[in-house]
């Protein structure tokens, strides 16, 4: 207790501001080529056809998308942290059922949002990675019945 209360004190002397960086941030070129790598995984596995090979695959390339996006020790852009909307939206809507009236919502805001990636110079390939998982998301909202 007296601990907590001492930081709060030290919190308190620099002005409330505390920001949570990880142990071991990593440079942006580091952050990035793990966002591609991740994104080019989450890619291939949107564009499989079968839907059993498509299901281990969207679940392995989602699988530690939250820590690529926010472990790295930077801050991405919007449309860099929607990886994490697009796994929401491809495993756990597709597959698992989950939040049933929030694919079509989920679909059209990660396509949306994917949509807008800008040029990267750490990364050259992330915006066009991002645009075409968008156009991905964008045929499957309207293969989904979604309006």
């Amino acid at each position: 207790m007296r601990r907590m209360m001492r930081a709060g004190a030290c919190a308190l002397a620099l002005g409330g501001m505390i920001a949570a960086v990880p142990a071991e941030a990593k440079s942006k070129q580091e952050a990035w080529a793990a966002w591609v790598e991740r994104a080019q995984k989450i890619d291939f596995a949107l564009k499989v056809q079968d839907e059993t090979v498509y299901k281990e695959m969207i679940k392995g390339a989602c699988n530690g998308v939250t820590g690529t996006v926010i472990g790295q020790g930077m801050a991405f852009p919007m449309w860099g942290q929607e990886l994490i909307g697009v796994c929401r939206a491809a495993k756990d809507n597709w597959i698992y059922g989950h939040r049933k009236g929030a694919f079509c919502k989920d679909v059209k805001r990660s396509a949306k949002v994917l949509a807008r990636a800008e040029p990267v110079p750490e990364a050259p390939e992330a915006d066009r990675l991002a645009k075409d998982i968008s156009a991905i998301m964008t045929e499957g909202y309207l293969q989904g019945g979604c309006k």
